[in-house]
This record gives C-alpha cells, structure tokens and sequence, in this order.
C-alpha cells in the first residue's frame, strides 16, 4: 500500500510533467500569435495616408503579409493536427480519466473543450487542407490573409480558445499564471515603430513638394 508521500510524490512528478508539456506549447502559441498581431496590424487600415502606403504599396510589406500567413497556419496546424506532438486533442486524451494526467482537470471541462473543438472541425479542415497542399506542397503558390475560408477573426479566435485552455491547466497545476496572450516587447509593437518611422521620413521627404504643388493650386493630388 503507498503511504501519503509516496502518494505526493507522483502527484509532484505528474504535475512536473503536465506542467513542462504545457509550457512547450506555449512557445507554439507564441510564436502563432505574434504573427497573427503582425499580420493584423498590417491589414489593419490607417488614418495617416503615409502609414496606409507602406502597408499597401511596399512590395516587402506584402511579400511579409503572406510569409507570416504561413507560419500562422503551419504553427497552428501544430496545435489542431492530432499527430503532432503539441495537439490540442492529444494533451485533453491525457488529461481524462485513465489518461496520464487524470485527475488533474474536472471531466465536465474536458468535455466543454472538446465540444468547442468539434464546432471548430470546419475551419481546422480548411487550416490543415492549407497546410498540406497550399504551403507544404506547393511553396511557389502565392498566399493572402483568407484562404479557403480561413479569415484572421477565426484564425484569433481559435488561438484565444487554446490559450484559455493552457492558461487553465497551468493555473490549476503551478497556482500562478503568465502573459501568454500579452507578451512584453510584442514584435507588433516594434512593426508598429517601423512602420511609423518610415511614414514620418516620407512625410519629411514629400513636404517640399507638397508646398510647390500648393502655391500653384494643385491640392487634388
């Protein structure tokens, strides 16, 4: 019969275990949801005509539009793929009764998870169907930010639902939680600074035009 430390002891080891898995798919999420900000930040539509031109006209803006698609796609693939080591799906079968983690999280939230997973199925498919034959398959193929159906709303929200879940678990098993969802030093915000720098140089840069254009009436230009 295993006495009551022998008993905390595996719980220890267990949580330990839990909580290490945990922690490696935050890296996964991480890295899904900094590209979403970026790719949001540089669809996101502008007052400041300068920032709007960077964002529209700027061939490397445009060609880092649809990189950083494919890495939102093929990072989330990791996490709604169930042969992959970070799936969602994998982590829940453990944390069932029976599983490697049982006990650990209430059966009724496991369930609610996994009901929110099945009303995602569509666009998961529509992810993984990216993945296999728009990206891995076929590289030269151009890519934008809504492809079969995959808008950036669903592929946030579908992010947001993983994030509460790891935040959960991690919750339940250290008793602290972290900024997965609102990281210090986001690359979005040094995008942001870019983006701004330059629209400040071209405004410097077009002003002494912009006054020769005015002092001759032009102002519809």
């Amino acid at each position: 019969m295993e006495t009551d430390f022998e008993k905390k002891g595996k719980t220890g080891k267990k949580f330990i275990h839990l909580k290490d898995e945990v922690w490696e798919m935050c890296d996964v999420l991480f890295v899904a949801q900094e590209n979403l900000r970026c790719l949001s930040y540089l669809h996101k539509e502008e007052n400041d005509p300068d920032k709007n031109f960077y964002k529209r006209r700027s061939m490397y803006f445009d060609f880092t539009k649809k990189m950083t698609w494919r890495l939102v796609v093929l990072e989330l693939c990791k996490l709604f793929n169930d042969t992959e080591d970070f799936s969602i799906r994998k982590l829940l079968a453990k944390l069932k009764p029976g599983g490697l983690h049982q006990g650990i999280i209430p059966a009724n939230n496991i369930q609610a998870w996994e009901k929110v997973l099945d009303g995602h199925k569509d666009i998961i498919k529509r992810l993984k169907t990216q993945r296999n034959k728009s990206i891995a398959h076929k590289d030269r193929t151009g890519l934008n930010h809504k492809i079969n159906g995959v808008s950036l709303k669903q592929a946030n929200d579908l992010l947001a639902f993983i994030q509460n879940i790891v935040k959960e678990i991690y919750f339940k098993v250290t008793g602290t939680t972290f900024m997965v969802d609102s990281p210090v030093n986001s690359p979005a915000e040094d995008l942001d600074k870019i983006i701004c720098s330059l629209a400040k140089e071209r405004k410097a840069s077009l002003a002494p035009l912009m006054d020769e254009a005015k002092r001759y009436g032009l102002t519809n230009f």
